[in-house]
């Protein structure tokens, strides 16, 4: 009898323990939900445009481009690759993720032809400065909500595109004659052109419209995913360039 008493009384006080450690703290105060993180940190302080889009400035130089046709990027010896990661990895995904609060602080800067990141694609290897990181990022979200047409080809995904998009000069006179609307607004405007564009397909043209319709119900901006689909290069690949360099102009070597 008296090792059921000890079994049921251990059994009591292990149910308490278990039960206070899954109440959340909350429900033993006063009973009040958490607030967001947003609410409840107020005095958070705001984005700096200008640190962020500063952040993209390499304190590297750019690789000489070499070569007629098969164009090889040369890095120097003393390159410093972890700065390459802090643009590919930090600086730009920083500047999508707040392309919104960054947007006049980026139009600022579409001049500025300080080094940012060397990247490749099919065409070859590309030295891009600030300012045509920031103007890239402009498009690509000025133009994001023309994805839910679901074009099916590149050619149509050009096609689905305002003629404005194609010309760095009139898109930025477009969007500074309109920089006191907000950056959801400039995208109902693309996609309204986009189907005064393309009438004729009257798929796309509802798409567009629905995209319209969600545009003006949230009030927010759609954001493009990232910069862009390119081979970011490493220390080890500058070595099979530099490699593939001295096979070429074997007396030279990459002088």
């Amino acid at each position: 009898m008296a090792i059921l008493r000890i079994t049921l009384t251990f059994q009591i006080v292990l149910c308490f323990v278990c039960f206070a450690r899954h109440v959340p703290a909350e429900d033993a105060t006063a009973g009040k939900k958490p607030k967001p993180q947003s609410e409840s940190n107020p005095k958070s302080p705001p984005v700096d445009a200008r640190v962020i889009v500063a952040a993209l400035a390499n304190r590297n130089s750019a690789p000489k481009l070499v070569g007629k046709g098969r164009v090889i990027p040369v890095f120097d010896d003393k390159y410093e690759w972890s700065e390459n990661d802090r643009i590919w990895k930090t600086a730009i995904p920083d500047l999508t993720t707040h392309i919104e609060e960054a947007w006049p602080e980026m139009w600022k800067n579409v001049d500025d032809k300080r080094y940012c990141i060397t990247l490749g694609d099919d065409i070859g290897p590309h030295n891009w400065s600030v300012g045509g990181v920031c103007y890239t990022l402009i498009r690509l979200t000025l133009e994001d909500p023309l994805a839910a047409a679901n074009p099916t080809s590149k050619s149509e995904a050009v096609k689905l595109k305002p003629d404005l998009i194609r010309d760095p000069e009139k898109l930025k006179q477009w969007c500074l004659a309109r920089s006191s609307k907000k950056l959801y607004e400039l995208q109902i405007e693309v996609c309204e052109l986009s189907i005064a564009k393309n009438a004729k397909y009257p798929k796309w043209v509802t798409a567009l419209k629905a995209e319209i319709s969600l545009l003006r119900e949230s009030k927010r901006a759609t954001l493009p995913f990232g910069f862009g689909d390119y081979e970011v290069y490493s220390r080890e690949r500058a070595k099979e360039f530099l490699e593939e360099l001295k096979k070429k102009r074997p007396e030279k070597g990459h002088q």
